[in-house]
């Protein structure tokens, strides 16, 4: 997994155009990939399927296709890691609700902060020109 976001640092080091980034994909990721996907399937076949590496092998097989897309376009990305990290303090403020003083005030906080979040990141899309319908 490494390898897939060196080729990404690459592309990011090397300010490359959509395009390029395409194709460097295609040169580096795709090759990486193939061999990973291979190794799965090899070791699916010894795993126990609901040992924790089972699981994991089967949960990789299935969602391969998913895994691979990003290397389809330039413009898509390794990992949603960026969406999480903005979700994630919505999540937290949802478990942090239950300490909120009353039950009136917990559903108040549950209503508001989402959507004042929401706000928060309409307001830096439109600050960076990006269109959310």
């Amino acid at each position: 997994m490494q390898d897939l976001y060196n080729v990404e640092r690459t592309c990011k080091e090397k300010e490359l155009s959509i395009e390029e980034i395409y194709h460097l994909r295609q040169e580096l990721a795709v090759p990486i990939l193939e061999k990973l996907g291979q190794w799965i399937k090899k070791e699916s076949l010894t795993a126990l399927p609901k040992s924790p590496i089972g699981k994991a092998i089967n949960y990789t097989l299935n969602l391969w296709d998913e895994l691979c897309q990003y290397t389809e376009d330039g413009s898509y990305i390794i990992d949603n890691n960026n969406v999480e990290n903005k979700v994630r303090p919505v999540a937290i403020g949802r478990k942090n609700y239950l300490f909120a003083g009353s039950e009136e005030g917990a559903k108040r906080a549950a209503m508001f902060i989402p959507y004042l979040q929401c706000a928060k990141w309409q307001t830096l899309n439109l600050m960076h020109g990006i269109q959310i319908s």
